[in-house]
């Protein structure tokens, strides 16, 4: 799905992990959780991302970014964790985690040389949602296209 919008339940949900984790997400993971859910931006159109080759946003949605985390690493279900490596993004092998807890206000991705959640989520709007674009993409890059994706998009 393209988008999948955070429940009514989300607030909890989160505050469950926290509980298990033994500490809080990041500030600007909790907002984005709270407040938008998942984005996959993913996939081929013969301009804005031709054969897949420009990176675009995407954030999966909290239960699919904690569904498949063993929280424990045991059999123990009541274990609280010290740290748990949370996946944000992932394709084909690659991803974008985070550690948690964090109590920052921004969540370091750990990637090499990679922006933190905040501004990641600028260079993806200020691109129209494909923050490859701002990457140097080998191919011209659509002005006309981006430029429309981004109209009424306020800068965060």
């Amino acid at each position: 799905m393209v988008f999948s919008p955070s429940g009514t339940g989300i607030t909890a949900a989160i505050d469950a992990c926290e509980e298990r984790l033994g500490g809080p997400l990041p500030i600007s993971v909790r907002c984005w959780y709270e407040q938008v859910g998942g984005v996959c931006l993913d996939g081929d159109h013969e301009t804005l991302n031709p054969s897949n080759e420009v990176d675009s946003l995407m954030v999966l949605p909290f239960e699919h970014a904690t569904q498949e985390l063993d929280y424990d690493g045991g059999e123990d279900d009541d274990a609280v964790l010290e740290e748990l490596i949370v996946p944000l993004w992932g394709r084909e092998g690659d991803s974008w985690d985070v550690r948690l807890p964090d109590s920052g206000a921004d969540a370091a991705i750990l990637w090499p040389n990679h922006p933190r959640f905040v501004e990641h989520r600028r260079i993806s709007f200020s691109n129209g949602g494909f923050p490859g674009w701002a990457q140097g993409a080998k191919r011209r890059r659509p002005e006309k296209e981006l430029a429309y994706l981004c109209e009424g998009l306020l800068a965060i």
